[in-house]
């Protein structure tokens, strides 16, 4: 738990579990108050248990870390409702200039895609950054920054602010701050659990072999994202007007579509494990949303239909955006090709949800300018492209799997013929 040196060719070494539990046992200036604490606590353990405590210490603690991120994250699009049409509930009025009617989805939309944008620019460097420092100081640093500015959009109701820049600024430098998170975090986890896990641990936390991988899943998480944080900012307004509800009301429901998303992260990780296959699994939770989200347009404004619908929706859109962002980026970029370069995984990351990133300002964008039945014809389009991009994959996991098959076939079929050789 000492300090961790930021030269480059030293990173990779530093972050191997087995060194960090012999590295535990020293005491610097630099080693913080829990780190000490811990050591002491664990210091009459065994290697295998204290490694065992260490790895699930560091899964609670980066999962706390992103949650953190993501709350910050949430508070657009609870507010936004409240926002443009003010709330029975709590007396509030309409915010200036987001109360007119003619121009208020344009700049609701302004200020999602200013935060988009920021964040997939922001993924692309902090990715190159994240293992050339200490972690710790930039996750901390990363999440102060996020907490100062989701505040500074607060700041606007008691300063008495109605001038639109101030909000775009406030949410593009947010979107800067949240994308330390995400290149940082992965490589944690990555680097604690072996393949064999990754997909349920990194589920549960939510390339280079060949660069098309790289590219193919990029391309795939620049759909399937744009659908994920349509959904993220657009469903709670949605919900609002289609059903009358208070903007609280329609916050609390629109968070069945969260919950089905953490249950598909974990889901999709476990079955990808246990048949150490990723391609395929997101690639039938991909084709499994399409007739859920057509389901939900039709039936949604019923809840007794709508929220069972938005769970199952939440479970096929973002378990593939969980699995894709987490246990795929971090299998590709801890390829054997690319052992030898410390800055892979973060590297990888960062391309690959940077990519996303920037289709999920696309759509954004565009869900504020259609009409609510083409919204959803255009993210089930646009889940549909996702799964064109992984078509090459599919193919290649079909064909692998027939090959099995015909294996297992021709042995069984040889097994049957020597045994009536032997009746006979």
């Amino acid at each position: 738990m000492g300090e961790i040196s930021v030269k480059p060719e030293e990173t990779k070494r530093l972050m191997d579990p087995e060194i960090i539990i012999d590295r535990s046992r020293m005491h610097d200036k630099s080693t913080p108050w829990i780190g000490i604490l811990l050591s002491n606590c664990t210091s009459g353990w065994g290697r295998q248990r204290k490694t065992q405590f260490f790895k699930y210490f560091t899964m609670a603690l980066t999962f706390l870390t992103y949650a953190s991120y993501h709350m910050t994250r949430k508070v657009i699009s609870v507010v936004t409702p409240v926002l443009e049409n003010g709330s029975d509930s709590t007396n509030e009025s309409s915010w200036k200039p987001f109360n007119n009617t003619k121009t208020q989805d344009n700049l609701m939309a302004g200020l999602d895609v200013g935060f988009l944008l920021a964040y997939a620019f922001g993924m692309y460097v902090c990715g190159h950054i994240a293992e050339r420092v200490d972690l710790r100081y930039f996750l901390t640093i990363g999440m102060t920054l996020s907490a100062l500015f989701t505040a500074m959009f607060g700041l606007g109701y008691y300063m008495d602010v109605h001038d639109f820049s101030f909000f775009l600024v406030a949410q593009t430098l947010n979107g800067l701050a949240q994308s330390t998170g995400w290149p940082a975090v992965v490589p944690l986890m990555g680097n604690w659990f072996g393949y064999g896990k990754r997909g349920l641990i990194l589920g549960v936390w939510n390339s280079h072999t060949s660069v098309p991988g790289v590219i193919e899943y990029a391309m795939c998480l620049f759909f399937n994202k744009l659908v994920s944080y349509s959904f993220l900012f657009w469903l709670p307004t949605y919900i609002e007007h289609s059903q009358g509800v208070s903007s609280q009301d329609a916050a609390n429901i629109s968070i069945a579509f969260d919950m089905g998303g953490l249950v598909g992260g974990i889901l999709l990780g476990v079955i990808s494990d246990a048949l150490r296959e990723r391609s395929l699994i997101t690639a039938v939770s991909i084709v499994l949303s399409l007739p859920i989200m057509g389901l939900y347009n039709e039936y949604g404004d019923d809840n007794f239909y709508g929220i069972p619908l938005l769970v199952l929706s939440g479970l096929f859109v973002n378990g593939p955006y969980a699995l894709i962002t987490t246990a795929i980026s971090a299998d590709l970029g801890t390829h054997e090709v690319l052992r030898s370069d410390s800055r892979a995984l973060s590297t990888v990351t960062a391309i690959i949800d940077g990519t996303g990133s920037m289709g999920a300002a696309l759509g954004v964008l565009v869900c504020f300018e259609l009409s609510t039945d083409n919204v959803f014809w255009f993210l089930i389009a646009s889940d549909f492209v996702a799964l064109l991009f992984l078509s090459r994959l599919l193919w290649k996991s079909v064909t692998h799997y027939r090959e099995i098959w015909k294996e297992f076939t021709s042995s069984e079929s040889g097994g049957s013929s020597t045994g009536s050789e032997h009746r006979e």
